[in-house]
C-alpha cells in the first residue's frame, strides 16, 4: 500500500553517555503519515559510538526502527438540540460544543429533521457542514411538528447522532401583506443601505422583526432587523461588514409577528459593492416579483 508521507531529519551532534559507558552520536529521521483514520509515526534511529564517527568505521554503527500507529477515534455524540424562535416555517436549533474531538481536528456539525411519524425519514438541513453551533432551518411547513438530531464530524469519521430534540409545533401561517420593495438609498463601498415600506396589514398582531434577505446568484443568507412598534410606516436599514466588493447583489424582506413570517417582498436585484469607499447613491436597480414564504 502507497501512501503520503512528509519527514524530517534531526541531527544530535553532542555526545552521549550509554549504559555501557561508551560515548555515541545519535541521528533519527522521523516520517509521518495517515492512511484513512490511522496516523503512523516512524522513527528511523541510527547511533554511532565515537570512534566510529572519528575514524569513518562503519562497524559500530546501529540501526533501530520504531514504528507507532494510533487511530483516531470518532467524536462523541452531541447532547439533543435545543430548538427555539419557532415560527410558521422557520425555527432556529442549538447544540453545544463538544470537549473533545478525540484527536480528528476541527468539528463541524450535521444537523437533521423529520416529521414524527412511523414512515419518517431523516432529511439533511444543510448539504455543507454547518460549523456553527446553531442553524436557522427554514423551508417547514406552518402548523407541522418536527424533531431534530445532531452528530459532530471530525476530519476523518461521524460521530453517533444526539438523542432526538422534544417535539416542536410550528406555527398557522400569518396573515400578513408583504412589504413594499426595497429601495437603495445608498451604496458606499461595500455598505448598502436600505428603505421599505411596512405591510398594509400585520394580520392583526404587532410586527416584531423583519427578515432581510440578500445574496448573490449562487447563495442566500439573512439578517434579522428589530422592529419597534412606534415604527413608522417607512423602515431603513444598513448592511455593514457583511458584503463582498464588487459583488452584484440581490435583497427581499419580510415581516414577521409573533405568529411566524409574512411573505416575501419583491426581490431587487444587481445591486453593486465597491472597493474602498467609492458612494453611488440611488442608482436605477430591477426588480422581479417572487412568491415565497419563510426561507428563514
Amino acid at each position: 500500500m502507497k501512501v503520503a508521507a512528509t519527514s524530517r531529519l534531526v541531527s544530535r551532534a553532542s555526545s552521549q553517555q550509554c549504559a555501557y559507558g561508551r560515548t555515541f552520536l545519535a541521528s533519527f529521521v522521523v516520517v509521518s503519515c495517515n492512511v484513512g483514520a490511522t496516523s503512523i509515526l516512524a522513527y528511523d534511529i541510527v547511533m554511532h559510538t565515537a570512534p566510529a564517527v572519528l575514524s569513518g568505521n562503519s562497524s559500530n554503527r546501529q540501526q533501530q526502527c520504531v514504528l507507532f500507529c494510533f487511530t483516531v477515534d470518532r467524536p462523541n455524540a452531541p447532547g439533543p438540540p435545543v430548538v427555539s424562535e419557532v415560527h410558521s416555517t422557520s425555527c432556529i436549533v442549538s447544540y453545544e460544543p463538544l470537549l473533545y474531538d478525540c484527536g480528528g481536528g476541527p468539528v463541524s456539525y450535521r444537523l437533521e429533521r423529520r416529521t414524527p411519524g412511523p414512515d419518517s425519514e431523516w432529511i439533511k438541513v444543510s448539504d455543507t457542514p454547518v460549523t456553527d453551533l446553531q442553524c436557522i432551518v427554514d423551508n417547514l411547513t406552518p402548523a407541522t411538528e418536527y424533531e431534530f438530531r445532531v452528530a459532530a464530524v471530525n476530519k476523518h469519521r461521524m460521530s453517533e447522532f444526539s438523542l432526538v430534540s422534544p417535539k416542536i409545533l410550528t406555527a398557522e401561517r400569518p396573515d400578513i401583506d408583504k412589504p413594499g420593495l426595497p429601495e437603495v438609498i445608498d451604496v458606499t463601498g461595500t455598505s448598502v443601505c436600505l428603505q421599505w415600506t411596512a405591510p398594509s396589514s400585520d394580520g392583526g398582531t404587532d410586527i416584531t422583526e423583519y427578515m432581510l434577505m440578500y445574496g448573490t446568484s449562487e447563495a442566500m443568507d439573512y439578517i434579522i432587523v428589530p422592529a419597534d412598534v412606534n415604527m413608522e410606516t417607512l423602515i431603513s436599514y444598513t448592511i455593514r461588514n457583511t458584503l463582498q466588493a464588487n459583488t452584484k447583489y440581490r435583497f427581499a424582506v419580510a415581516a414577521v409577528n409573533s405568529q411566524g413570517q409574512g411573505p416575501w417582498s419583491d426581490m431587487i436585484n444587481d445591486v453593486q459593492t465597491y472597493t474602498g469607499i467609492r458612494s453611488n447613491t440611488r442608482e436605477q436597480y430591477w426588480f422581479i416579483p417572487i412568491e415565497m414564504y419563510v426561507n428563514r
